[in-house]
């Protein structure tokens, strides 16, 4: 595509893929023929990111945000004569509308989202040639059925809108997934499931309700139980996430851990009376702990890491060896996404001895049977203990 001087505006969801999509482009670009220079631009709020208003019509690949691109696509602003006239980004992709774009939309799941699907159809609407939308996903479906149907419209190109797939068994055939091995482990805590929210959790496919997880996370007896399990098990799990529910259970548990001289960290954006504190100097150092933390993941500094929702897509540490979800969710891409931590294999750089991996699933006792997801496919076997 570059080869061929076509645009590249590449959207993520989180700046850690972002990152990411920039080291694979600096590696690769080396390979492209016919172009002597590249000019790449990596776009977010992030301090360490550049702004959205620095887009220049010379930039050869855009990679930003997706929140960034929505808000800032069709954003205008006054001229010096009091004229209003569209900023960089919507300048960039209107340039491009008689040529050629490609947008590749990375956990493209996501679009579906109203402000995603938006924005994409609103460019297709508006663009008077060539235009191609690449997704990539390991979920190729969204869990809202109402909306579910918009990646087939988005991604029009054969029955199913998939251009290109790979099965599961295949991938592990080629050592790039690691056959995951299933552990069950009982807490024995009895959860009360109310008619209502029974109903809400069958019948409309609803996570489980924010007060239940709450005080799931808050219970100290699980937290410790959860903790003692790796440290009763380090040798076999190894490098290992934890997915956890509160910033206040990731607290708990790491200092379990630490207590123990398992040497473990946290990542998660604290939120405190319904604010999440990424606004201020409180969040500002929350996410250089963050950097830190995941630094010293990657570097083996840390046996384990536990995180609230930040490490679910895109994060790549290729050697972790076990993932533990400290609790059941009815959502199969959530559940799809955390096992996958674990499952890159020895031919994607998850070592030279890996072929399988651990994934530990903390069960409680639920008064009324529930469809929680516990196993990708009909081919593993549980091992309880």
């Amino acid at each position: 595509v570059l080869s061929k001087n076509i645009k590249i505006l590449w959207l993520a969801q989180s700046t850690y893929l972002l990152d990411q999509a920039f080291k694979t482009f600096s590696e690769e670009i080396k390979f492209i023929p016919d172009r002597e220079l590249v000019n790449v631009r990596i776009v977010s709020g992030n301090e360490t990111h550049a702004n959205v208003g620095t887009v220049s019509l010379s930039d050869d690949v855009i990679i930003c945000t997706t929140q960034t691109a929505i808000l800032n696509y069709k954003s205008t602003s006054l001229d010096l004569y009091g004229e209003e006239q569209k900023k960089p980004l919507g300048k960039y992709i209107d340039k491009y509308k008689n040529g050629e774009l490609l947008i590749v939309i990375d956990e493209a799941h996501h679009t579906p989202a109203f402000g995603c699907r938006t924005m994409l159809t609103d460019i297709s609407e508006n663009m008077n040639s060539n235009l191609y939308v690449l997704g990539l996903t390991a979920t190729p479906f969204h869990n809202d059925q109402r909306i579910s149907g918009w990646l087939q419209k988005i991604y029009n190109c054969g029955e199913d809108g998939v251009s290109f797939k790979i099965s599961t068994e295949e991938l592990q055939a080629k050592n790039i997934l690691a056959v995951p091995k299933y552990i069950q482990k009982d807490t024995n805590i009895k959860v009360a499931v109310d008619d209502k929210t029974f109903k809400r959790l069958q019948k409309d496919h609803k996570d489980v309700p924010e007060d239940i997880i709450d005080e799931l996370a808050a219970n100290n007896d699980r937290n410790t139980l959860i903790a003692n399990d790796y440290i009763q098990n380090k040798n076999k799990y190894g490098k290992t996430i934890i997915f956890a529910d509160r910033w206040i259970q990731c607290e708990s548990i790491v200092s379990k851990l630490n207590n123990n001289c398992i040497k473990a960290d946290t990542v998660y954006s604290k939120v405190e009376n319904g604010n999440l504190s990424g606004n201020d100097n409180s969040g500002r150092t929350r996410n250089e702990l963050n950097k830190i933390a995941m630094d010293n993941f990657r570097a083996n500094k840390l046996d384990v890491i536990v995180n609230v929702k930040m490490l679910t897509e895109g994060v790549d540490v290729p050697d972790v060896k076990t993932v533990m979800l400290t609790r059941q969710t009815t959502s199969p891409i959530l559940f799809t996404q955390m096992v996958g931590r674990a499952l890159r294999g020895k031919g994607a750089g998850g070592g030279e001895d890996k072929y399988d991996a651990n994934v530990v699933l903390f069960v409680d006792e639920w008064e009324r049977f529930i469809d929680f997801k516990s196993t990708v496919g009909d081919f593993e076997e549980i091992e309880s203990a």
